[in-house]
């Protein structure tokens, strides 16, 4: 990051925009590096299939719609998907599914839920996550997270994905060497009594009995 932000001043001098006045803007490394992860955070967002840059017709038409005003009337005259590229340059291959877009729709629905079982109960939902050594599948996961997604949204940070969506996470985390199907039952039984749901994270290690 601090590289990065080293480079954008390099060429604000060289494009004279360091003189201008932006009101919006604080020239402090701290604000800076906040600006550079949201902008990171934003573009890991358009990862689709094999691309990056994917624009989402969906998206683009509610913010079409959003840009002419939001009414019932906005968009009567106009295509909102007016300047969406329709060559399929910036498109995964249709015979892909777009999972990043379809999770996005899926964490709102939950979010929302979320939310109203809070108004409802007056606390969050809570999840109690168990996982029994390391998974190979989140062996690079930190990497993988800067790469492809962020904490909001990613399963390579359960806590920070349901603090940003309104749930409560527990994880559990038990050493495989040392860990036993009792020690595992032992733990869901006592999460039972804590949380409103318990995910087991998959696959156990061999010596665990995965049908007690």
């Amino acid at each position: 990051p601090a590289r990065a932000i080293e480079a954008v001043a390099e060429a604000q001098r060289m494009l004279k925009l360091d003189d201008e006045a932006n009101d919006h803007w604080h020239p402090s490394d701290e604000f800076q590096q906040d600006m550079l992860r949201l902008m990171n955070d934003q573009v890991k967002e358009t990862y689709a299939g094999d691309k990056l840059g994917v624009l989402h017709e969906k998206r683009w038409s509610e913010a079409t719609t959003w840009l002419l005003g939001g009414g019932e009337n906005a968009s009567d005259n106009v295509d909102p998907t007016l300047g969406l590229d329709k060559t399929g340059l910036w498109r995964p291959s249709s015979q892909l599914l777009h999972g990043n877009e379809l999770g996005k729709e899926i964490m709102q629905s939950a979010k929302s839920s979320a939310y109203k079982f809070e108004r409802e109960y007056g606390r969050k939902p809570s999840l109690g996550v168990v996982t029994v050594g390391q998974l190979k599948r989140y062996e690079h996961g930190s990497r993988r997270l800067e790469l492809y997604s962020n904490p909001s949204s990613s399963w390579f940070n359960k806590t920070d994905a349901g603090r940003a969506n309104g749930f409560e996470v527990q994880e559990i985390n038990l050493d495989a060497r040392t860990a036993t199907t009792e020690t595992l039952l032992s733990e869901v039984y006592k999460l039972r009594d804590e949380v409103d749901g318990i995910q087991i994270m998959w696959p156990l290690p061999e010596h665990i009995d995965s049908s007690a």
